[in-house]
């Protein structure tokens, strides 16, 4: 199955093997994990909320501009669902990673819209 997820600042819409896209949340964001752990505000280009739920620590700069991000809960309460989170990218963030507690982890790429 292919998933194509969008999000701006209006919202979230995702199409399903190509199919039309349908709305999944609206204004910022409006998925409680997106917003309450401010990860909506850092995947729409604002990372001004990151200090307050996660402890930032940049990488080494990256070729061409390159810059690299790891993201650990300061909350219990969140860190009893993820464990760390990495953000990767040059002019916008590229690539997220999420390593969840559990030990699984998502990779999400990004690109912009029409790529």
């Amino acid at each position: 199955m292919n998933v194509l997820t969008t999000i701006t600042r209006t919202g979230i819409s995702q199409s399903v093997d190509g199919g039309a896209p349908q709305r999944v949340s609206t204004g910022g964001g409006g998925d409680a994990f997106l917003s309450s752990a401010g990860l909506f505000d850092m995947l729409v280009g604002d990372f001004t909320s990151l200090n307050e739920h996660y402890t930032v620590t940049r990488g080494p700069p990256g070729a061409g501009g390159g810059w690299t991000l790891r993201l650990t809960p300061r909350a219990a309460s969140l860190a009893r669902a993820v464990s760390s989170i990495e953000v990767a990218g040059c002019e916008r963030v590229a690539q997220v990673e999420v390593r969840q507690a559990n030990g699984d982890r998502m990779e999400i790429s990004l690109a912009p819209s029409g790529g």
